[in-house]
C-alpha cells in the first residue's frame, strides 16, 4: 500500500506548481486593492511574516483556474490583446497610494473589458425553479445573476477595478466583469459547477475611495465578521484577532431589489407552510406518512412516537458530583431567576462570562 507521505508529496507539489509564477509586487509606500478593503493589519504582517501565507485547497482551485482563463484568452487573442495582471495605480491626497492589479485586460480598438477571476465554493441564490438547464455551463442573464449572492467584498473590489480602469483608458469606453466559477444548488438536480458572468454596473466616485483609504489608515480592525476565521496571522498566533457582532437593521427598502423579492417569497411560503401544516395536523389525525423529499430521499412526516425522560436530577448530581457538569447546561427558561437569585449572594460576573455571538434568526 502506498505510504501516506507520497500522497502529501503530491499535494504539497500541486500547491506549489498552483502558485507558481504568482508574484505580485508593489512599490514601497502602496497597497494592492485586497489589501485596502480587508483588514488592515494582515498588510503590515504580511511585511513583518513572509514567511506565513494562507494556504487551502481552495486557495489552489482559484490559481488553477486563473492559469486556465488566462491561457485560454491568450490563445484566443494572443498577449497584444489581452493584458495579464494589469496594472492599476492610483495616487491618493493621503499619502497611501494604490497599486492594483486587475487579472485580464482585453484591450480593444474601441473598448476596453477589465475581468476578475474569483472561485467560490458554493453560490447561495433564489434563482426561480427550472430556470437554469441542468446541462447550462454559465449564468449571464443578468435578472438570474442578480439573484445570486455575490460577497459584498468582491463587488466593492470591482467597483475599485472599474473605477481605476475607467482613470487608466479614457476616452476609451470601458466595462467591468467579474468571471466566477461555483457550484449552485438547484431544484431537483443537488449540486452544479457553473461559470457566472457578472457585469459590474455600479461605480465608486473618488471621494469615497478616498474614504476608504483614511479608514484603512486610521481603523485596524477588521472588516468583516468573518475574517479572523481564515486568517494565517491568527492562526500561527501572530495576532489575538477580533470579533465583529455588531449588526443593524437595514429597511428593506434599502435591499437590493432581488434581496426584497426573495424576502417577500419568504414570507408568503413561511405563511402558506404553516397553513398546510395546520391542515395536515387535522387531517392525518395521529398517523404518519413516509414521502420523498425534494432529493429524492424518503422522509416520515405525521404523528411520531417518541420516548421522552423525567430525570431525578438530584439524584444524578449526587451520583456524579462536579463531573454533572459535563452533561447538564442552564434550562434558559429560568436563566432571568438564576440570575437573580445568584445575584443576592455574588457578582454575577463571579459565576459567568459573557460573549456575543452573530446567529441566522427566521421566522420558524
Amino acid at each position: 500500500m502506498c505510504n501516506i507521505e507520497v500522497f502529501k508529496q503530491i499535494i504539497g507539489e500541486i500547491s506549489r506548481k498552483a502558485k507558481e509564477g504568482r508574484n505580485l509586487e508593489y512599490p514601497e509606500g502602496s497597497i494592492g486593492i485586497t489589501s485596502l478593503i480587508y483588514c488592515p493589519l494582515k498588510t503590515q504582517f504580511r511585511e513583518e511574516h513572509p514567511e506565513i501565507e494562507a494556504d487551502s485547497l481552495e486557495i489552489d482551485e482559484g490559481f488553477y483556474f486563473e492559469k486556465e482563463v488566462k491561457e485560454a484568452l491568450l490563445s484566443l487573442w494572443g498577449d497584444k490583446r489581452v493584458k495579464l495582471e494589469d496594472d492599476l495605480p492610483y495616487q491618493s491626497s493621503k499619502g497611501l497610494n494604490i497599486n492594483g492589479h486587475l487579472d485580464i485586460a482585453l484591450i480593444g480598438k474601441k473598448k476596453v473589458v477589465g475581468l476578475e477571476l474569483k472561485n467560490m465554493k458554493l453560490a447561495y441564490h433564489s434563482l426561480p425553479y427550472d430556470s437554469v438547464p441542468e446541462e447550462a455551463k454559465f449564468i449571464a442573464d443578468p435578472e438570474l445573476v442578480k439573484r445570486i449572492s455575490i460577497p459584498e467584498n468582491y463587488i466593492l473590489q470591482a467597483k475599485i477595478q472599474k473605477y481605476l480602469l475607467e482613470k487608466k483608458y479614457s476616452p476609451k469606453p470601458v466595462e467591468h466583469y467579474l468571471f466566477i466559477k461555483t457550484m449552485v444548488k438547484l431544484n431537483g438536480s443537488g449540486l452544479k459547477k457553473v461559470f457566472i458572468i457578472r457585469k459590474t454596473e455600479e461605480s465608486i466616485t473618488r471621494e469615497e475611495l478616498e474614504a476608504l483609504i483614511q479608514n484603512f489608515m486610521e481603523d485596524k480592525n477588521p472588516r468583516y465578521p468573518w475574517e479572523c476565521g481564515f486568517c494565517p496571522y491568527k492562526k500561527a498566533g501572530i495576532c489575538e484577532g477580533k470579533e465583529i457582532t455588531e449588526t443593524a437593521k437595514v429597511p428593506t427598502e434599502e435591499l437590493p431589489e432581488a434581496v426584497q423579492e426573495a424576502l417577500s417569497e419568504y414570507l408568503l411560503l413561511n405563511s402558506r407552510i404553516r397553513d398546510l401544516e395546520d391542515y395536515l395536523k387535522k387531517e392525518l389525525k395521529g398517523r404518519s406518512v413516509e414521502v420523498t423529499n425534494g432529493s429524492g430521499r424518503p422522509k416520515t412526516i405525521g404523528y411520531l412516537e417518541r420516548t421522552k425522560y423525567d430525570w431525578d436530577l438530584r439524584k444524578v448530581f449526587q451520583l456524579l458530583g462536579e463531573n454533572v457538569l459535563d452533561f447538564v447546561t442552564v434550562n434558559w427558561r429560568k436563566r432571568e431567576d438564576l440570575e437573580m437569585l445568584l445575584a443576592e449572594r455574588v457578582a454575577l460576573s463571579e459565576v459567568r462570562s459573557t460573549r456575543k455571538v452573530l446567529e441566522w434568526k427566521g421566522l420558524n
